[in-house]
């Protein structure tokens, strides 16, 4: 599953992020409109090398594994992510419920839920994901929930 900028243009769509995330589907159902609803649960990142547009015109990648972050702990000083997502958490039960064992303590799992709830570009979303560990992420998720006056 990769990230696409949603103000590329459909002839641009070979262009997508460097790093994808490996997903296994856990369910599938039917939506209104004879949409097909699906459920995936991530399981490693990978690094495209390279992708073409197939005969029936679906994406093919060649890819690699790429290095996850490793769990850091949470610390009082950003304990506030971990307290925002669980209210997010909270406040939409259905994004809550997608995670059966939730680790508010590790600060990787922390940002890569706010990753990939927020509305940023993906290019800012990539740069944080290219990173060694998440603390860049934390002090940029810190700075931009201030910002927005969602933390006090």
């Amino acid at each position: 599953m990769a990230m696409i900028d949603s103000n590329r243009e459909e002839s641009e769509i070979t262009e997508v992020p460097a790093l994808t995330t490996r997903v296994q589907i856990i369910d599938f159902h039917r939506l209104e409109g004879d949409l097909l609803g699906i459920t995936v649960e991530g399981i490693d990142i990978l690094r495209i090398a390279k992708i073409h547009v197939d005969f029936d015109h679906l994406l093919i990648a060649d890819c690699a594994p790429y290095f996850v972050w490793p769990p850091f702990p949470a610390t009082s000083a950003n304990q506030y992510l971990a307290d925002k997502l669980k209210q997010l958490h909270a406040t939409v039960p259905d994004l809550g419920e997608l995670y059966a064992e939730p680790k508010y303590s590790d600060m990787t799992w922390v940002c890569q839920r706010w990753i990939e709830v927020l509305p940023i570009d993906v290019k800012y979303k990539q740069l944080l994901i290219h990173q060694e560990n998440p603390k860049l992420a934390i002090r940029f998720l810190m700075k931009l929930l201030q910002d927005k006056n969602l933390i006090y």
